[in-house]
């Protein structure tokens, strides 16, 4: 189980993610003022993608394969 921390759950995701998270991160955080709403949003979706590809690396490595080859089709059509 991976705690819901920032620490926590930014430790847990894949490599690949972790410029997203800080870059998601530091847009919540560097407003004037911290929406702590947003700022729970974001660790909560977060968390759940770090617990997701802890429980199946391998299905979270499939699904995003499948999502970019969408992708790619996409831009052909």
């Amino acid at each position: 189980m991976i705690e819901r921390t920032f620490t926590a759950v930014r430790a847990a995701l894949p490599t690949e993610n972790i410029d997203a998270f800080d870059a998601e991160l530091a847009q919540i955080t560097n407003a004037t003022v911290v929406d702590l709403s947003a700022l729970d949003d974001f660790l909560t979706g977060w968390w759940r993608i770090a617990t997701r590809v802890a429980g199946d690396r391998e299905d979270w490595q499939r699904m995003h394969a499948e999502a970019q080859t969408d992708r790619l089709g996409s831009s052909i059509g």
